[in-house]
């Protein structure tokens, strides 16, 4: 298991930021709409980089991709906003996220840990 720093208020400042530059031109109420929608469609960036630490599951191999592709499946688990996460990403050969396979909440650590240990 790799462990790194982690940032837990980086989240809210991302989301408060994006509300922030977009609340002037579309009102607070849509800044907040677009600013989810955005979280969502980039939602394994967003995981990856709020991440406390990871661990390896294995390759990942896909029959939508080429055979020669270097792709795993990293478990990892972080703080995204009030809540803990585990979540099973796909990461290619240079360590940038490529998808993620799922994610749970929890609102304790400890019950975050025994999840991403479990497996």
């Amino acid at each position: 298991m790799q462990t790194r720093s982690h940032d837990p208020e980086r989240h809210d400042r991302i989301v408060s930021t994006l509300i922030r530059g977009l609340s002037g031109t579309v009102g607070v109420a849509a800044a907040t709409v677009l600013a989810a929608r955005f979280l969502k469609a980039e939602e394994a960036d967003v995981l990856w980089e709020a991440r406390l630490a990871e661990r390896w599951i294995g390759r990942y191999e896909s029959l939508d991709r080429e055979p020669e592709a270097d792709l795993d499946r990293l478990a990892i688990i972080g703080k995204c906003g009030r809540d803990w996460f585990v979540a099973i990403v796909i990461v290619d050969g240079e360590g940038h996220p490529d998808g993620l396979i799922g994610r749970r909440n929890f609102s304790d650590f400890s019950e975050a840990r025994r999840a991403f240990n479990a497996r």
